[in-house]
């Protein structure tokens, strides 16, 4: 199995969102969100790039780390 491991203040693209977010976006690793019996990892990600959908208007996302690869 693979692991991540993202360090707080690394630049990274967000991809893989679905359909309705298509493309990649950047942003920057502000820290873990939460790991799920040590296999699935959540990470909080500043927005360099916003997600272009009409409900989502923060600055920061929680990010699966399979979404996630170094910028």
């Amino acid at each position: 199995m693979e692991t991540y491991d993202f360090v707080e203040g690394l630049p990274v693209i967000i991809h893989s969102l679905g359909i309705t977010a298509p493309g990649e976006y950047r942003g920057i690793i502000r820290g873990r969100s939460t790991m799920y019996m040590g296999a699935a990892t959540m990470y909080i990600v500043a927005a360099i790039d916003k997600i272009p959908t009409d409900n989502y208007h923060f600055s920061h996302y929680t990010v699966p780390a399979a979404c996630i690869r170094e910028a």
